[in-house]
């Protein structure tokens, strides 16, 4: 018993200094940060801090799981009402989606942007966006490889690059070019490809929303 109190104990505590970085990443960003400030932040001392994680490439890659998990529910919540049949191709929409609506929380929100910049640069957390791709992708009708995974990762860092200071009116050209790198990745050419296409930028709308919701979730976790 007396363990188990002290596991909970040890869960709570890195959620909370969790939720305190997430908060001063986004507000801060990652580079300017230190681990010493988001002890401070959390009321801590460094020591205890680094009890509980290695450093900031571990905070940030614990985020980037449940920013991973928040836009994969808002991009189901797109085709919630639509039938996709499963082990069908139809069922990548979801995943697809999701990835346009984390590029629209990164072009709406400076601080998001700068913190997905670093999560697809950072050495030790890019091989666990590719494990998620893989993961995410692996559940539909279309294999999905490591090579594969790591281009869709090259894929989507070219698109966040561009999304910063892309103009509304630039959006659909944008996502079009970022969904072509992607289906053609996953072997989806000629119609199966624009259908793709056609279907996903024609959700520009519900993607904002879902965006906007994206960024309300990351900045109160």
């Amino acid at each position: 018993m007396a363990v188990a109190r002290t596991e909970e104990k040890v869960k709570e505590t890195r959620e909370a200094i969790l939720k305190v970085c997430n908060r001063v990443l986004l507000k801060d960003g990652y580079e300017t940060v230190s681990m010493k400030m988001l002890a401070e932040a959390a009321g801590f001392t460094t020591g205890k801090i680094y009890s509980n994680f290695t450093g900031k490439p571990e905070i940030l890659s614990l985020l980037g799981e449940k920013y991973i998990a928040i836009a994969k529910l808002h991009g189901e919540a797109i085709f919630a009402s639509e039938e996709l049949e499963e082990n069908e191709t139809d069922s990548l929409f979801p995943f697809l989606c999701s990835q346009l609506i984390s590029l629209e929380a990164a072009r709406i929100n400076p601080g998001v942007y700068e913190l997905f910049r670093v999560a697809y640069t950072e050495s030790e957390i890019v091989p666990l966006i590719v494990g998620k791709i893989k993961e995410e992708v692996g559940s539909t009708a279309v294999e999905c490889k490591t090579r594969q995974a790591t281009v869709i990762v090259g894929c989507y860092y070219s698109a966040l690059l561009l999304v910063k200071d892309m103009k509304d009116g630039d959006w659909k050209k944008a996502m079009t070019a970022v969904l072509n790198g992607m289906l053609g990745t996953l072997g989806l050419e000629g119609d199966e490809k624009t259908r793709f296409v056609k279907k996903l930028v024609g959700k520009k709308n519900e993607i904002h929303e879902e965006a906007f919701r994206m960024v309300v979730e990351m900045l109160n976790l």
